[in-house]
């Protein structure tokens, strides 16, 4: 009797497993599908609120365009340099050998004539590029060496950041072009023209306009009065000993005229004895700034074959500021390369720049300046 429960109770068991229903699976929502939003039309602020934010000079209107930096030739055989004298702000700093410059430019779409000529990128001019969210113009890059060195490369940084740029040299020269092949040397010869700088990034896919007009939290005055240390000459010393020999170091002179209320620029090229006055190209006229920065950080020479610099261009430092005839000691700070550059005094007052063009020299620890 208790075999035969026992087999009924089985059968009973087979039975019910076998109607219940199959497993359903789980449904999951379907994906939901990006939905585009309109882009916002770029709203102009009041007239009396549209500055330029890298000069604070007056426009009739503010652009969301992202602004451009491009690398300039400063050897001696690239002079003149063309172009350079619209820039918004002009960084000097050390490659291998000499300095190269970097302007950046606010409004492209403003600027007239060539620029150049165009050299290769350096790691840490895209980075100092980045404070400004520019897009970086170039011709070749520092490459990969496959060494522990290959990180320092503008090649490497490129494809770690994904940093938007324009290259003559991956782009066939499509949007490059060569002047003065008579009278210089083959690499001091390629410019580009401002409106190709901006077709090449629009044809190369590249985001060309930002959410807001830019805003790099620079302040500005027209009068920029402080009392400071009389900086009626500058010169700024690029080497990296403590010699001040003309005959192997580079350095740039600025000096202070009293009827325009701005610095003229002069320089002076290693190797080279004498000096020539900073012209542009395009018109001849010197390079006049309003303002002067010198930033010190730690630069490096690698020990790979080509000795890259190795320059500090976050973090924070010290320097100095010269407007209006007057010199001041900063102190300057860049936490990320997301942050723009923030300058103070020493006890932590923001500085206030003139109203103008700004010359900025990245300098190493053991550059100096001499000032009178």
């Amino acid at each position: 009797m208790k075999r035969a429960l026992i087999f009924v109770l089985a059968i009973v068991l087979i039975l019910v497993c076998g109607c219940a229903p199959a497993e359903t699976p789980v449904e999951t929502e379907a994906p939901t599908q990006p939905t585009t939003v309109p882009t916002q039309p770029f709203t102009q602020p009041p007239a009396e609120e549209r500055y330029n934010p890298l000069t604070g000079e007056k426009v009739e209107a503010l652009t969301n365009n992202r602004p451009y930096a491009v690398a300039i030739d400063n050897s001696k055989g690239a002079m003149p340099q063309h172009g350079v004298a619209q820039a918004d702000i002009v960084y000097e700093m050390l490659i291998e050998g000499e300095t190269r410059c970097m302007g950046v430019y606010y409004d492209m779409a403003s600027v007239t004539g060539s620029i150049g000529d165009i050299r290769s990128a350096r790691r840490d001019f895209i980075r100092v590029a980045m404070a400004y969210d520019a897009i970086f113009v170039h011709n070749g890059q520092s490459p990969r060496q496959g060494s522990q060195y290959d990180k320092y490369s503008a090649e490497v940084t490129f494809e770690e950041t994904g940093w938007e740029h324009i290259d003559g040299n991956s782009t066939g020269y499509k949007y490059f072009h060569f002047e003065r092949q008579d009278t210089h040397e083959s690499t001091h010869t390629m410019f580009i023209k401002p409106e190709k700088v901006l077709q090449a990034a629009e044809e190369l896919g590249l985001t060309v306009t930002r959410s807001e007009s830019l805003d790099v939290g620079l302040k500005f005055d027209e009068e920029a009065f402080f009392v400071g240390d009389s900086a009626k000459k500058i010169q700024v010393w690029f080497n990296l000993s403590q010699s001040t020999s003309e005959k192997w170091h580079k350095y740039t002179t600025l000096t202070y005229n009293e009827d325009t209320g701005l610095y003229e620029a002069y320089q002076k090229h290693s190797g080279y004895s004498g000096g020539e006055t900073y012209v542009d190209g395009n018109t001849g006229e010197t390079l006049t700034f309003r303002n002067v920065l010198v930033l010190h950080t730690p630069n490096e020479t690698l020990k790979n074959k080509n000795g890259w610099m190795k320059i500090d261009v976050t973090g924070e430092g010290t320097g100095y500021f010269a407007c209006n005839g007057q010199m001041v000691a900063i102190k300057w700070s860049r936490p990320t390369e997301s942050d723009p550059y923030t300058y103070t005094l020493e006890n932590g007052t923001p500085i206030t720049l003139g109203v103008g063009k700004s010359y900025i020299a990245i300098v190493p620890m053991t550059g100096h300046i001499d000032v009178e």
